[in-house]
């Protein structure tokens, strides 16, 4: 598993959404898409909400704002969807890593089947 400490590059990494303009992916979603598509490997909150908003820009809608996407990534945690990988921080403000569980892909198959 790897994760990327501050001021550490983050290998690039290119994952296709393709979804109908008219509907847009939910931030769930979203957040859940991309950490199965990096597999065991865990993201940031800062980056995955940096390129939710890339999407959503993409898509002509407004930008989401920090708090919103944090509870969201709060709520998948508590329902075991996703688990940190930065269970150790010393300081609060350092940055949070998540990746996806088992019940997170099944999550996941359950929303795009919808």
């Amino acid at each position: 598993m790897d994760t990327w400490l501050r001021g550490e590059k983050m290998p690039e990494i290119t994952i296709t959404i393709d979804t109908d303009p008219k509907s847009p992916m939910s931030m769930e979603r979203f957040i859940l898409t991309v950490l199965n598509e990096i597999g065991s490997n865990s993201a940031q909150v800062a980056t995955l909400l940096s390129e939710f908003n890339k999407y959503r820009l993409g898509m002509k809608k407004k930008s989401a704002k920090y708090a919103s996407f944090r509870v969201i990534i709060s709520n998948l945690n508590a329902e075991g969807y996703i688990e940190s990988t930065s269970k150790n921080r010393v300081n609060p403000f350092d940055p949070s890593f998540y990746k996806i569980t088992e019940a997170g892909r099944r999550r996941l198959l359950f929303l795009s089947n919808r």
